[in-house]
């Protein structure tokens, strides 16, 4: 059989196994004995390489290109505050509609109202045809000058658009009031006023005040009970 065998061979028979040998079993034996880092990129056929193939956490920052991960590459739900740069985020980011109430902000429900009333019960100040002055005249207090004074002993809540409110009060239950101030465009056109029901001329019910315009800046009060007689009273009066 040897023989047999031997009469067959020839040269060119045993290289022709030989390289069969080399390229088959010999490639295997390469590619399980490459040396660390010897494979490029240029080495890998294009997405080949699998989520399998790569270690745990060997896939960092650095070794992604700038604006390679993009917003369809991140599964919904999996960020946090951690993953996201301090003060990046501005109102253009941010869907208002699903903020809640800021935890300190403990007043933010009542925004829309001023003491606990509504807008439409707020007062307007300052403009044509709004109120531009208040104040309270303690008519029936001791020695009540009869000549101009801004004292708190006798005029108090005072408020004017322009300039101060000086009181007076020449006779009885009559009681003057000017403004001092140099913007005429804020001064009153007109003059109300009403009996404090706590007045020092008793209840007060029964009395009513009269507004008479002296000049631009000044007018006169004047009190009256029931009976249409003058009396000191403590009074409340309002300019527009």
């Amino acid at each position: 059989m040897l023989e047999k065998l031997r009469s067959h061979l020839t040269y060119a028979n045993v290289m022709v196994t030989l390289l069969a040998f080399v390229v088959l079993g010999g490639g295997a034996y390469a590619a399980s004995r490459l040396p660390d880092n010897s494979v490029r990129s240029r080495n890998i056929v294009d997405g080949q390489v699998l989520r399998r193939d790569l270690g745990a956490g060997s896939v960092n920052n650095g070794k992604l290109a700038p604006d390679a991960v993009t917003g369809a590459k991140v599964a919904d739900g999996t960020l946090t505050g951690g993953d996201v740069r301090a003060d990046s985020l501005t109102g253009l980011n941010i869907d208002e509609s699903s903020l809640g109430q800021v935890p300190n902000a403990t007043q933010a429900g009542n925004a829309q109202t001023l003491g606990g009333n509504p807008p439409s019960q707020f007062v307007v100040v300052c403009q044509q045809g709004a109120v531009k002055g208040y104040g309270r005249i303690h008519g029936a207090a001791a020695n009540f000058p009869a000549t101009f004074t801004s004292s708190s002993t006798y005029i108090d809540n005072a408020f004017s658009c322009t300039g101060t409110w000086n009181v007076s009060r020449p006779g009885i239950g009559r009681y003057r009031i000017i403004q001092n101030g140099g913007n005429t465009a804020l001064e009153p056109t007109g003059v109300v006023a009403t009996v404090d029901s706590a007045s020092g001329s008793g209840s007060g019910e029964d009395d009513f005040v009269s507004a008479t315009r002296i000049n631009s800046n000044e007018w006169e009060l004047i009190v009256r009970d029931a009976d249409g007689g003058r009396e000191d009273a403590t009074l409340t009066f309002m300019a527009f």
